[in-house]
């Protein structure tokens, strides 16, 4: 088990261990780089830092409709969306 906590002082955590990660496939535009995870669970957590050195790593839930513009913005295929989106059928990059 590899306890991430989101927030310290809420005490809620995420095994990463079992989460499914999804890249920053833009990594290189920029200095801020992300990873957003979908918990065993089916939570969506974001997780945001720079490559600067002193610079933390920090966790954040996020709401369905954040994660579905997160993957839009990414450039993720249907194909490679999280089940909880494609069973909706949601095809982000066809959008009208």
């Amino acid at each position: 088990m590899n306890k991430v906590f989101i927030d310290e002082s809420s005490g809620q955590w995420f095994d990463l261990d079992k989460a499914i990660a999804y890249t920053d496939k833009k990594a290189n535009q920029g200095d801020i780089r992300q990873y957003l995870y979908v918990t065993r669970n089916g939570q969506f957590v974001i997780n945001t830092w720079t490559g600067l050195p002193g610079n933390e790593s920090h966790y954040k839930i996020i709401s369905l409709q954040e994660a579905e513009l997160w993957f839009f913005k990414h450039s993720y295929l249907n194909e490679e969306l999280p089940l909880i989106l494609q069973k909706f059928n949601y095809d982000l990059n066809n959008e009208i």
